[in-house]
């Protein structure tokens, strides 16, 4: 069976900061968390310039636009901010 793109994040990915989180939980393995891949890490990462947009990419994000959930833009910046984090 394929899995769909939402069920083929790497392990330990959370899709957004919980608050409360980290008095809520005991995490026995810290280590195989990733990050969080909300929209200030690929934010601050493109301005280190270790994320660059296509150009249309970089109008549509400095515009403001929202994205819808799941599109293939946000999952590509999702997934490379991923990349970035665990490089």
């Amino acid at each position: 069976a394929s899995l769909g793109p939402s069920r083929m994040r790497r392990r330990g990915m959370v899709d957004a900061p919980v608050p409360g989180l980290s008095e809520a939980c005991c995490f026995r393995d810290m280590e195989s968390l990733t990050m969080f891949a909300d929209y200030r890490v690929p934010q601050l990462l493109r301005h280190l310039g270790v994320l660059q947009y296509a150009p249309s990419l970089g109008v549509v994000v400095d515009a403001g636009v929202e994205m819808a959930a799941g599109c293939s833009d946000e999952l590509y910046i999702r997934a490379g901010t991923v990349v970035a984090v665990d490089m």
